[in-house]
Formats: structure tokens, sequence, C-alpha cells
């Protein structure tokens, strides 16, 4: 009878050391990374702009004036935004550059939020250390109008 208690005990004293040393893994916050350091690290030149309304697509880059596509945008840490004239400037008392608006990530940071006349919210497709890419689409006539911006970090 002595065996069986001491067998018991010794069991017993076994599995309260086995589950008491067994901790649960905890989990750990998932960590976001912030997509501004990417959006302020570089200056963003405009390369392709797409328009689309009605089914009919137009390619408003190859409209613009030459002299707008060599400007810059920089998004500063300030949430300030600094335009940067090109070598071709379409006036020649244009200044190298000026603060031209603010700007906000908004809803996980899927948007990009420009106030300047306007306010407009630009949904992120793409951000990375190269590619900045944002659409916007305006409901607010009988048509839908959207438009595309591709950008290139420089």
């Amino acid at each position: 009878m002595k065996t069986i208690k001491s067998f018991t005990t010794t069991f017993l004293f076994t599995i309260i050391i086995l589950f008491s040393s067994c901790k649960k893994d905890e989990t750990k916050p998932v960590e976001t990374v912030s997509k501004a350091p990417t959006l302020t690290a570089k200056d963003w030149l405009l390369i392709a702009s797409k328009g689309e309304a009605l089914g009919v697509t137009i390619d408003l880059y190859d409209k613009m004036d030459a002299c707008l596509k060599d400007n810059l945008t920089k998004y500063n840490t300030d949430k300030s935004i600094t335009a940067k004239s090109g070598s071709v400037k379409c006036f020649p008392s244009e200044p190298d550059s000026y603060l031209s608006g603010m700007w906000t990530l908004l809803e996980n940071e899927t948007k990009l939020r420009i106030i300047d006349f306007d306010t407009i919210d630009w949904k992120l497709i793409t951000l990375n250390s190269t590619t900045l890419k944002v659409t916007y689409s305006d409901n607010s006539g009988s048509t839908t109008q959207t438009i595309t911006n591709t950008f290139s970090a420089q």
C-alpha cells in the first residue's frame, strides 16, 4: 500500500510539474508598419495619369503641358506638401519650390488625403520605395469619373 501511495504521489507531483512548466505561447500583437516613412522618404515624379468616364479612358498625362511633367511632389514629415518646379517652368517667375497643401493617411493607411484647393481622398493602390499609385473616383454627378495617377520615386 505504501508503494501505491508513493507511486501516486510521485505521479501526481510529476504531472503538476509538467503542467506548471508548460506555458501558453503568448500571442504578440501584429505590428503594422506605417506607410508614412516610405511616402516621405523621396520626391515623387508623376509618370502616368489616366482618366475614365462612361467606359472611355483618356491619357491625361499625354495632355499635360511639358512644364508640368518634370515637377516633383515632396510629402514632408510635418504633413505639409512641397511642390518643386522642374527645369522646364511654365512661367519664368515660378518659384523653385513652394508649399502646396497638406496630407494625411486615413482608414488604416489605405487612403491618402490631399488638402490643397480642395480635399481629395486618394485610394492607395501601390506605395513602395519606387512607386506611388493612387486612384480617385468622383460620384457627385450623374457619371462616375475615375483618375489614376502613378508616380516614380526620385
